[in-house]
């Protein structure tokens, strides 16, 4: 009976780990697959990943974040400008009432600037994520290698996800 009950709660808390999604209570957004780019010692910068979906009835925008790993948090995106693609900080995100947006790379991301710590695979970092409505979420991202960055399958829609709501 103790090893049935064992082998149910581990599968239990494989099967959560594994799902690596973050529900932002009852605030109808939820965040999947956030991963930051490990960065070698001494690195300045890094950048963090994700899809986040607003379950919500009405847009929101985010308008800051902090992190745990960073002096400076900010929302960066990429721009092409005269012919050149350049990367700008942008002051806010908007994401419409049941839409999603992907953070990624090449596009949309969060900027961790002045890291405090080195970034190394198989760790997270936190990120807190402060909507224009007072409202904030705690992002947790696993630190994996560059060439590990999970590349988003949506597209502006939530329709591809598998979690009850």
């Amino acid at each position: 009976m103790f090893k049935q009950l064992l082998t149910f709660v581990t599968l239990t808390i494989s099967t959560l780990l594994s799902f690596n999604a973050t529900a932002a209570g009852n605030m109808g957004l939820m965040i999947m697959d956030a991963q930051a780019r490990a960065m070698p010692p001494g690195a300045k910068n890094s950048a963090a990943y994700f899809t986040l979906m607003n379950h919500k009835q009405e847009a929101i925008s985010l308008i800051s974040a902090k992190s745990d790993v960073s002096k400076v948090t900010e929302f960066h995106n990429h721009l092409m400008i005269d012919g050149a693609m350049s990367m700008r900080k942008v002051p806010s995100i908007d994401v419409a009432a049941g839409e999603s947006l992907d953070f990624q790379p090449g596009g949309f991301h969060v900027m961790l600037i002045g890291l405090t710590k080195n970034l190394k695979p198989g760790e997270q970092v936190s990120i807190q994520l402060n909507l224009a409505n007072g409202e904030s979420m705690i992002v947790k991202a696993d630190i994996v290698m560059p060439d590990e960055i999970k590349m988003p399958s949506t597209s502006g829609k939530h329709d591809k996800h598998s979690m009850n709501h």
